[in-house]
């Protein structure tokens, strides 16, 4: 969940990337907020990262893969062959 703040989702974006309600993603963010003792969400994804629990890398990576299937479904719509 808080990988998804990071890629600078909202909840309800979140909720929609990993399938579940805008109130249940809204629940576990605040559970994690309290259990890293975060007093926003971006401090709780500073924490997060700091202490390995977001893959930076990992998430650019795959910010990457998404930002290219996204330019193939681009180029497709404009020269349907």
């Amino acid at each position: 969940m808080l990988t998804e703040l990071a890629i600078g989702s909202s909840t309800d974006e979140a909720a929609a990337a990993i399938h579940l309600s805008p109130h249940t993603v809204r629940s576990h963010i605040k559970s994690a907020l309290r259990k890293l003792r975060a007093q926003t969400r971006s401090h709780g994804v500073a924490i997060a990262i700091t202490e390995g629990e977001i893959d930076v890398a990992e998430m650019l990576r795959q910010e990457r893969a998404t930002d290219r299937e996204r330019e193939r479904a681009d180029d497709a719509r404009r020269d349907p062959r």
